[in-house]
């Protein structure tokens, strides 16, 4: 469910009954909270993610421990005698059920620093590598796009490293974390889709934009977290404008109507990702930054994060080089209980020659648009696989990207009979597009279906998806096209 029309405000007092999670009845005791959300809860344990530098918990009836994450590192705590530090975490020892007032301030300072990285799309070994460089700051900005599907286990991988980043890390959602229940998972484990908070002289504003689009309702929003003493810095995924001669941006009504409202002057500094690449601008007195090479697929230039030193003068923007060893993308792992066989590319484009697969392809995305056309050359999977004993009618195959993601795939995949040859086409691992070896293609080496009329639309996914597989997970066929191949695996009997 998307959560625009439930936005929580750092300012606005949360009660407790808005956050039940893993709990079946509603508890006994009465918790107010802002800057902050309530992770978990039980009767003698609340888990809270702190989304501001300044958060304040005033709770009654309560015994036992409470952990406060996110915390900046720099915080002072009042209200409560017991408490002990972890890095980011606080964890409070409520000793009676007494009302009470927790305060966790972080003091302000004249100059500070921060960092701000976009679009790691589950490529947590740079986002890894990004984090560990990062010295001297105060907080994390995340313009979005942290999974490259919305998947839990892959909010729980990017999760784990902001959990031990060692700083605060706030957050805006991206379209890639929205898909199906990926904007509640978000809510529930890091922070509503839309807040701000202040710190210093800035106020930040984290606006949704993981529709690419605006509402009329959402500017108005905006315009009620400006603040008039302070700089106003807007913190959204999507830019409005896209300086590489692309279309990454919002849809045109929603591109002119957040360029009309930014055209007042209100908002100091513009933020954002969703182009994979580092550019920065002044335009009317507000300066612009888009930094989106946390690790997906580059635009332009390379993997990156920004350095940012902020004082009353404003934001200065240093681009910073993420230093992470390529990975092996020129060698499969193909396995088979136990069994491994490592195929360089170098191998695979010579078994191309003598029994490739060519033509025209495409696939059909979520939203129904039509993506990836090109000239794909590749290898059968069904012919990669025997150099591991192939594959049975009762057993799974498993492919996984160099980023974590996998998809399963049943026999018929791989083995197509006439109908499925009629839906899906031959099954291939694509080697080149438009003739472009992976040196310049980035998302290959790529799982491909080639269909006979060049298009795997996600009515195609569904009919040649074994249950509890492909569309019956996440319905769209681009999914199944796997990007960056790493692993193939032959799970035996499912």
């Amino acid at each position: 469910m998307k959560g625009k029309n439930l936005t929580l405000l750092i300012a606005v007092v949360i009660t407790l009954s808005l956050f039940t999670v893993g709990c079946t009845e509603e508890p006994d005791y009465a918790l107010e909270l802002s800057g902050g959300i309530v992770l978990d809860e039980s009767d003698d344990h609340i888990r809270i993610r702190s989304i501001s530098p300044d958060t304040e918990i005033v709770v009654q009836g309560f015994q036992g421990t409470m952990e406060v994450t996110n915390s900046h590192l720099d915080s002072v705590v009042e209200g409560v005698d017991d408490y002990e530090r972890d890095t980011t975490s606080i964890n409070i020892d409520i000793p009676d059920k007494t009302e009470r007032t927790i305060t966790i301030d972080t003091p302000e300072k004249a100059e500070f620093e921060f960092a701000v990285i976009g679009d790691t799309q589950g490529m947590n070994h740079i986002f890894q590598d990004a984090v560990d460089d990062m010295e001297d700051i105060e907080f994390l900005l995340h313009t979005g796009d942290l999974t490259p599907h919305s998947q839990v286990d892959e909010y729980e991988a990017v999760m784990e490293v902001i959990d031990n980043a060692g700083f605060p890390v706030y957050t805006t959602i991206g379209n890639h974390d929205n898909r199906f229940d990926g904007t509640e998972i978000y809510e529930e484990q890091i922070a509503p889709t839309e807040y701000s908070f202040v710190y210093s002289d800035y106020n930040f504003i984290f606006l949704d934009t993981s529709e690419l689009s605006l509402t009329e309702d959402q500017i108005d929003w905006i315009d009620t977290q400006v603040l008039e003493d302070k700089q106003n810095v807007i913190v959204t995924h999507s830019p409005y404008f896209d300086p590489f001669g692309g279309d990454h941006t919002l849809d045109s009504e929603s591109d002119a109507m957040l360029e009309q409202y930014l055209s007042e002057g209100k908002i100091d500094v513009f933020m954002s990702g969703h182009i994979h690449a580092f550019y920065e601008d002044s335009t009317d007195g507000m300066q612009r930054l888009i930094t989106g090479g946390g690790g997906g697929s580059l635009v332009h230039g390379v993997h990156h994060y920004t350095h940012v030193t902020a004082n009353s003068a404003g934001l200065s923007f240093e681009k910073v080089p993420i230093d992470t060893p390529e990975q092996n993308i020129y060698e499969i792992i193909v396995e088979r209980d136990g069994e491994k066989e490592f195929i360089t590319y170098e191998r695979l484009l010579q078994i191309m020659k003598q029994e490739g697969v060519s033509g025209t392809s495409s696939f059909q995305n979520q939203f129904d648009n039509q993506r990836g056309e090109a000239y794909y050359s590749g290898v059968k999977i069904s012919t990669i696989i025997e150099k591991v004993g192939g594959m049975d009618e009762d057993d799974i195959l498993v492919i996984e990207s160099i980023d974590g993601h996998t998809q399963e795939f049943g026999y018929l995949n791989v083995y197509p009979d006439d109908y499925f040859l009629s839906e899906q086409g031959e099954f291939i691992l694509a080697l080149t597009y438009d003739n472009q070896t992976i040196d310049e293609w980035s998302d290959g080496p790529r799982a491909v279906f080639m269909p006979e009329d060049g298009y795997y639309t996600n009515k195609n996914c569904e009919n040649t998806s074994y249950e509890g597989q492909g569309w019956y997970e996440y319905e769209s066929a681009g999914a199944r096209w796997v990007k960056y191949v790493k692993n193939i695996t032959v799970v035996e009997g499912g």
